[in-house]
């Protein structure tokens, strides 16, 4: 039987807070004006969430964007957020 890949602890997320922060922490490569951002070669991570509510809570609050998030993880789209100065995009499937 072959052992389940499991996620360095390094990429334990512990909480979340807004779709733009979970988008970041698995973020694509992109270019930065001159600069280039080598984005997270390692698109594995584990999200450990206490208690399902809180969640909600976060997601519930005016202008968060986990829902349409989940929604967009859900439907197998690009995650991606547009709308930020510099914008954040992870085009494989979750």
């Amino acid at each position: 039987m072959a052992a389940l890949a499991v996620p360095a602890p390094s990429r334990v997320l512990y909480g979340l807070s807004s779709g733009e922060g979970l988008v970041f922490t698995i973020r694509d490569a992109r270019q930065l004006g001159k600069d280039l951002d080598p984005g997270v070669p390692d698109k594995r991570l584990l999200v450990l969430l206490e208690e399902f509510g809180a969640l909600l809570k976060v997601a519930s609050r005016e202008g968060n964007t986990l829902s349409e998030l989940f929604r967009q993880v859900h439907d197998g789209g690009a995650l991606s957020v547009p709308t930020r100065r510099e914008p954040l995009t992870r085009h494989a499937r979750m």
